[in-house]
């Protein structure tokens, strides 16, 4: 198979220790039976998936393995999986009285794999906090490609992504994405915050639905007092929240931001009872 270097020794040696670390991520999940643990040890090893009764293209999310597995990390082999699992289907249907055939194009797994990526990278109902013997990703340090690729208007907020929403649906969409400030929120308040979480990447997608208009939420204010405090004492925080910090009060000191949004950081800053964080 493409990728692999299965005549090669010290590339196999090697690929079986990487594995041992692999698995450990794998044995998180639990959307699929353990039965077909041993054909994805077998695709890693070698590319070879296949499984007299459990192979690995019956999977949920089986994309999803296929690319983290996959020594190849080029988009154009991402392109090449997901052609793999586009499956035709014909149907017969009734169309102005007429037995019509058909064609549609299934692509549910890749739609899984979709939804479990976005899930897993960003920790939910997983241990994703930083933990050295898993290098601190899941997925080797390929989130932030994976999301870049799965998710490109997940990077910004703009209207004309979203063609096919009425106002209202689009305005619960700009409410939804401010709501990343509880997100950050609780980033700031993990002690070890993951570097691979997809969650912070989302800086600018908040700061382009701030520049639409401003909606209070109540963790706004301690959001504020988070970036203020690692601002201030940068060395006394974990380079992660620093990174972040950074990144906010970027949007914080945005003058183009609404009046609403400027007025807000003012006053939060202003009031007695302003939150205040320990370093």
């Amino acid at each position: 198979m493409p990728g692999w270097k299965v005549d090669d020794k010290a590339w196999m040696k090697q690929r079986r220790e990487e594995w041992k670390q692999v698995k450990k991520c794998v044995d998180q999940l639990t959307f699929f039976k353990a039965c077909y643990k041993k054909a994805m040890k077998k695709f890693f090893l070698t590319g070879d998936g296949s499984d007299p009764q459990y192979p690995l293209k019956e999977v949920e999310a089986a994309p999803l393995f296929e690319i983290w597995f996959d020594p190849d990390k080029t988009e154009e082999n991402w392109n090449r999986i997901r052609e793999k699992y586009r499956y035709k289907l014909i149907s017969n249907v009734l169309i102005d009285g007429k037995a019509t055939l058909v064609e549609e194009i299934d692509e549910s797994k890749w739609g899984g794999a979709i939804y479990r990526f976005y899930e897993i990278a960003r920790g939910i109902g997983y241990d994703m906090y930083y933990r050295p013997e898993y290098n601190n990703s899941f997925f080797g340090g390929i989130e932030k490609r994976l999301f870049e690729y799965w998710y490109p208007k997940e990077l910004r907020f703009r209207r004309e992504d979203y063609p096919h929403m009425s106002d209202e649906e689009f305005d619960n969409e700009h409410f939804g994405t401010i709501r990343l400030t509880a997100t950050f929120d609780i980033l700031f308040r993990q002690d070890n915050p993951n570097p691979h979480n997809i969650d912070l990447l989302m800086v600018n997608r908040w700061h382009e639905a701030l520049l639409m208009g401003y909606k209070d939420r109540p963790e706004f204010g301690w959001v504020l007092a988070w970036v203020d405090t690692i601002m201030a004492n940068p060395k006394q925080f974990h380079e992660v929240k620093v990174k972040l910090a950074r990144e906010l009060n970027d949007v914080f000191d945005d003058p183009n931001l609404p009046r609403e949004a400027r007025d807000k950081i003012l006053e939060i800053r202003a009031h007695p009872d302003h939150p205040t964080i320990e370093p």
